[in-house]
């Protein structure tokens, strides 16, 4: 298990950040015991969000995933991008917890974090929220039901909507 891990490639993002960032997260991954897969369907639009951004935001988004998967049976967490209908998508599931109704009340209004034992300090969504803003993207979070692997989907959607789904 190790060795396919470690040995693992990604698809090709055309991207050397992104690779070397899926590359470290694959990493990390190993190190906690979390089974860690990437999938592409479609390029990603540089166009609509600059390169060092959308890095932020997927590792904010994997990094978040790794902290709600700690303490599961289960750890597991994929990263997907692709296209909508209207846009393009980066989505991370997780088998983790769901998140805390007052960090969902006050995102994009204040730094909260759950995990300040830990050494979390709420800047991560801030800085999510900051750079999705400025593109004019969604932030959705769907719980999955009905999917025994993931207990949930946080997803940027850029999709010129701006708006903030759960």
């Amino acid at each position: 298990t190790d060795y396919e891990q470690s040995s693992k490639k990604f698809p090709s993002t055309k991207s050397i950040l992104l690779y070397a960032t899926l590359s470290y997260m694959q990493k990390e991954a190993n190190s906690l015991g979390i089974s860690f897969g990437f999938a592409m369907t479609a390029p990603i639009p540089f166009a609509e969000l600059a390169e060092p951004d959308f890095n932020t935001i997927m590792a904010d988004l994997i990094e978040n995933a790794f902290h709600a998967v700690d303490g599961q049976e289960l750890k597991a967490v994929l990263v997907q991008m692709g296209s909508l209908p209207n846009g393009y998508v980066l989505a991370v599931f997780d088998s983790g917890i769901y998140f805390d109704s007052v960090v969902l009340k006050n995102f994009g209004r204040k730094r909260l974090t759950t995990r300040s034992s830990s050494g979390g300090s709420g800047i991560g969504l801030m800085t999510l929220h900051e750079i999705i803003q400025k593109s004019n993207a969604s932030f959705c979070i769907e719980e999955l039901l009905h999917i025994s692997s993931y207990t949930k989907k946080v997803s940027i959607c850029f999709d010129r909507k701006g708006q903030f789904r759960v």
